[in-house]
């Protein structure tokens, strides 16, 4: 964990040149560049389908929206957001376009 976010990634084997990962804490300027740099390397490995797991992300600051940028310049095939609590749902609704994003049902 750097200055309270986690990221935990694993490969998808079953579908080609996929990895996911699982966030937890939150996102901020402190660890932004953190998670850029953890972002850069699933891609520079050449994986372009990616899952991001938020269901452990309660909130997060305008970092994200700087991280999240870094993302749609990037070629990726598919980009799927799940487990987006309600809060940060509303928040990337203008982000639907660009990703399949799966909100947790409570």
């Amino acid at each position: 964990m750097i200055d309270g976010l986690e990221i935990s990634q694993q490969e998808v084997v079953e579908v080609p040149r996929c990895m996911s990962a699982k966030f937890s804490g939150s996102i901020d300027s402190f660890n932004l560049k953190y998670y850029n740099q953890k972002i850069d390397k699933i891609i520079d490995g050449g994986f372009v389908n990616l899952i991001f797991d938020l269901g452990q992300l309660p909130n997060f600051s305008s970092a994200w929206d700087c991280g999240i940028g870094v993302l749609k310049k990037v070629k990726l095939s598919a980009l799927r957001l799940m487990g987006v609590l309600p809060n940060i749902y509303i928040m990337l609704r203008g982000s639907f376009h660009y990703w399949l994003v799966s909100p947790t049902h409570t």
